[in-house]
């Protein structure tokens, strides 16, 4: 027969093998013993004891038709980097930004619209629908290849869109991945 003892202050007790015990005791989960990180994406979890606190929500990603989409989305292009393709590509995107003409679509949210400039007294407009898709076949549906198979670039480290005349960036903003596309130049590498 063995013995343990419960880490319940409140209910400390002896238990044998099958459980049983001279008083009631809580067993803690890993929630009770590890709580979730600051940060973390899931709901904060606590014991169903007494004066224990509600889940609290953790903020969503703002949605692609707000002001502070726009304003993540502004700020991450203004954002200046040592890479000089990085920044030649930023500085094209914001020129495309500031005259209404990029686009950023959220595939797996079937999503798209046109970018605005939150600082502006531009009116936003509202995200279209378009058909849903994982981020691997819509990549491969939009993005030109090269002779080797590569995703094809322009001279700035844009990506080429099948659609003829438009640049592509593929990557984070505000923390969630979105395909942003502009008018760019035709000469590619």
């Amino acid at each position: 027969m063995t013995n343990s003892i419960s880490t319940d202050k409140k209910h400390s007790s002896l238990s044998n093998a099958s459980g049983n015990s001279s008083k009631a005791s809580k067993r803690l989960s890993v929630q009770d013993v590890f709580p979730p990180s600051v940060g973390s994406s899931t709901f904060s979890k606590t014991s169903s004891t007494a004066g224990a606190k509600k889940p609290t929500p953790v903020t969503p990603t703002p949605e692609i038709a707000t002001s502070g989409f726009m304003a993540s989305l502004k700020a991450k292009l203004s954002t200046t980097s040592d890479d000089p393709e990085s920044y030649l590509r930023s500085q094209s995107m914001l020129s495309a930004l500031k005259a209404g003409k990029l686009t950023v679509t959220d595939a797996t949210q079937g999503k798209e619209i046109t970018a605005w400039d939150s600082d502006t007294k531009g009116k936003p407009s509202k995200a279209d629908n378009v058909a849903k898709s994982d981020w691997v076949t819509f990549l491969n549906d939009h993005l030109k290849r090269d002779d080797h198979g590569a995703f094809q670039k322009t001279m700035d480290g844009s990506y080429v869109d099948k659609q003829p005349g438009e640049n592509a960036y593929f990557g984070k903003v505000a923390g969630k991945y979105y395909y942003v596309t502009w008018p760019g130049s035709k000469t590619s590498v």
